[in-house]
């Protein structure tokens, strides 16, 4: 496969540039309007820029990226996907109940989040911790502060 994803080095407080990628990008188009004009409410739009792309086309993506979100459909194709094509990016994969929010604020968090534990550990896709059996994931907050929320239990 041809790998064309530029990756933008990403630093914390910086602005985020989000692809976010679906089976046929219909969905992920939905969502993307929906963030953007969130953003565009939120006086956010000129700091971050949200795009969206099938996922058999997510390689010829010229816009460089901090982070590729996989929505929940994706996830079998990412199973069978060669898990080498894609090192140098973060892949996250959004869990389903947060990806029905349509919360930016959320997906903000949960991006910046992603691209810091890529950082450490290098791992595609990033899972938060305790994550890892991503059907089976019933977040519908920012893992930030689901993990503040556990503290004050």
């Amino acid at each position: 496969m041809n790998k064309m994803i530029w990756y933008d080095e990403h630093k914390d407080g910086d602005d985020m540039n989000i692809l976010i990628v679906c089976n046929n990008g219909c969905s992920s188009s939905v969502l993307v309007k929906r963030l953007n004009n969130e953003l565009m409410a939120s006086g956010l739009s000129k700091k971050h820029y949200i795009d969206h792309a099938q996922f058999m086309f997510m390689y010829q993506q010229k816009q460089p990226y901090d982070i590729i979100m996989l929505c929940p459909q994706t996830y079998h194709e990412w199973l069978m996907m060669k898990k080498d094509d894609i090192k140098d990016i973060p892949i996250y994969m959004i869990p389903p109940k947060l990806f029905v929010s349509f919360d930016i604020e959320k997906m903000l968090e949960d991006g910046e989040d992603a691209i810091h534990q890529f950082k450490s550990d290098h791992k595609n896709p990033v899972f938060f911790p305790g994550e890892e059996a991503y059907m089976k994931n019933r977040r519908s907050v920012s893992y930030r502060k689901f993990k503040e929320n556990k503290k004050n239990i």
